[in-house]
């Protein structure tokens, strides 16, 4: 939830400090469970206070999430903008960058791109990230696309999350090569070691037995994640194959969808076998629950649930959509299935539920692949370098080895 009364806009003088660390203000719509936030704080509590300093501004508020940020000199405010074009909401951003003095401002996918002239009219450096669409890239109104054709002017630097995104930034959108980059997503693989105690416990406080077969979703409850689809294919599943009734699903996470699935859930008479947990703070347990991972998504830029599914050794099946295929290696950490295709999807839970070794062989597999490819330390210093290059400014390289 927001905090009570109106945030403060005009009196923030007392924030800014006389540090001469760049200060970097993070521009999102709204700071609440999600996996672009879920980025954000990552990036913030590991790259820390040794070159910059970092303060948020949500447009639109924020939810309890924000306490996932460690450091108590980081501030987070909200412009509390309304829905549509508040115009007031830019002034108060103008404001805030104007007592905040910060060197750079990164904003955050479609919403808060156009805060980008708000920016560079306060005289700071603008980096733009795009994590991903709200749909298929071939469904992206004209209109979106021509308002990221305005904003370039404004941006110093265009960031995408996947090479499919880059690609479509600049071959659609035609951003100049040297203006993008792209830095994959990453996780902390230490936080998703578990033993076998921490996957009976959590198995016991979510009513499943220790010889049930789990697959399991961690995202917002949203059309775009397609769980219309997972729970279609969980049917086929549990009509082929449970006679025992001891497969499980499990859905992590809320949103919009939720009255929609809990219908779907009645039709298909699955209330036995599927449980909607709502958000949680616990995924790193939850998913030491599951035996499989699926994410049959429309679309995708670098799913943070993929990779936090890849670090806790779970095989992946998701979509051929966005960035899945530079995550998950089709047959070797996973299995990728086309959008929509209900069938595939059954088949493929249906092969892990058959061969529990070859889900676990993928599985580890999966968490090499995730420790080499796509660290939380190997995207922060790629920011770190970014912010120092568009900024001229060098930053300290960091070792994070040991750092939890």
């Amino acid at each position: 939830m927001n905090p009570p009364g109106p945030a403060p806009v005009i009196d923030v003088g007392s924030a800014v400090s006389p540090d001469q660390r760049p200060l970097i203000a993070h521009v999102v719509y709204r700071l609440d469970f999600g996996g672009m936030e879920t980025v954000l704080v990552n990036l913030i509590n590991r790259m820390g206070n040794v070159d910059y300093r970092h303060a948020v501004i949500c447009l639109a508020g924020y939810t309890d999430f924000r306490d996932r940020i460690q450091s108590e000199d980081v501030v987070v405010y909200t412009l509390n903008k309304r829905a549509g074009k508040d115009l007031p909401s830019y002034w108060r951003l103008f404001k805030y960058l104007r007592r905040l003095s910060p060197a750079l401002v990164n904003t955050y996918n479609l919403p808060a791109l156009d805060m980008a002239p708000i920016a560079r009219l306060a005289g700071c450096r603008v980096v733009h990230s795009e994590h991903g669409w709200l749909v298929g890239k071939e469904a992206v109104p004209t209109k979106y696309i021509r308002l990221r054709k305005l904003m370039r002017p404004f941006v110093d630097r265009f960031v995408a999350v996947s090479r499919d995104l880059e690609l479509w930034l600049r071959d659609v959108v035609e951003i100049k090569a040297k203006k993008l980059v792209c830095i994959h997503n990453g996780v902390d693989p230490s936080r998703f070691i578990h033993d076998q105690s921490v996957r009976n416990s959590t198995r016991e406080s979510l009513g499943l037995a220790m010889d049930d077969f789990v697959i399991g979703t961690v995202a917002r409850l949203d059309p775009v994640k397609a769980q219309t689809t997972l729970i279609e294919a969980f049917a086929r599943l549990i009509e082929c194959h449970d006679e025992n009734g001891k497969i499980r699903l499990l859905i992590v996470g809320e949103g919009p969808e939720r009255p929609r699935l809990e219908r779907l859930i009645r039709a298909r008479q699955l209330e036995h076998a599927v449980l909607l947990t709502g958000a949680r703070t616990d995924v790193p347990e939850l998913l030491a629950s599951f035996d499989v991972f699926a994410l049959p998504s429309e679309n995708e830029g670098v799913s943070i649930a993929v990779l936090e599914a890849m670090a806790s050794a779970l095989p992946v099946i998701a979509s051929r959509v966005g960035g899945n295929p530079e995550v998950v290696v089709d047959a070797e950490t996973g299995m990728l299935v086309e959008v929509g295709d209900v069938n595939a999807l059954a088949d493929s839970m249906s092969c892990y539920w058959r061969d529990i070794k070859l889900a676990r062989a993928h599985g580890a597999a999966g968490r090499l692949r995730m420790r080499s490819e796509f660290s939380l330390d190997a995207m922060v210093e790629q920011y770190r370098r970014l912010y120092g290059n568009v900024l001229n400014f060098r930053p300290t390289r960091v070792d994070h080895r040991g750092v939890s």
